[in-house]
């Protein structure tokens, strides 16, 4: 008789330790980032020092990202995600269509306003480098 397997459990496990491992990657990068100041922190800070302040080794960091730009295109899609989970929520909870784009599109403006200019910029650059996905 052959031995159960739990394979999909555990796949969940480690999609949630990868998922986990990756959020404090960019955590660790935009506080690496924002402490250096963004005109010069995200180009001065090396994936080692992100790696370290993540608690992770370099090699993980390159495992989940091939470059430290790759973290500013994720944050961007991470905003896109957010706008997108917003606005579903909110349409799903009855509110009208106009009240709906006019309340999360207020929550994205004063999301974009936090984020410092500088790191918008290079944002934008990277974004534009990487074109349509």
């Amino acid at each position: 008789m052959s031995e159960v397997r739990v394979g999909p459990k555990r796949s969940l496990l480690a999609q949630g330790r990868s998922r986990d491992t990756r959020q404090a990657i960019i955590k660790a990068a935009l506080e690496l980032w924002s402490e250096r100041g963004y005109d010069t922190g995200i180009d001065d800070t090396t994936a080692e020092e992100i790696a370290a302040r993540a608690g992770v080794a370099k090699a993980t960091f390159y495992f989940h990202f091939a470059r430290k730009d790759d973290i500013l295109l994720e944050t961007s899609w991470l905003t896109a995600k957010v706008f997108y989970e917003d606005t579903l929520k909110a349409l799903l909870q009855g509110g009208s269509t106009d009240q709906v784009i006019d309340a999360v599109t207020v929550k994205l403006c004063r999301r974009v306003e936090r984020v410092p200019r500088l790191a918008l910029r290079k944002m934008l650059r990277v974004q534009g480098a990487a074109g349509p996905r």
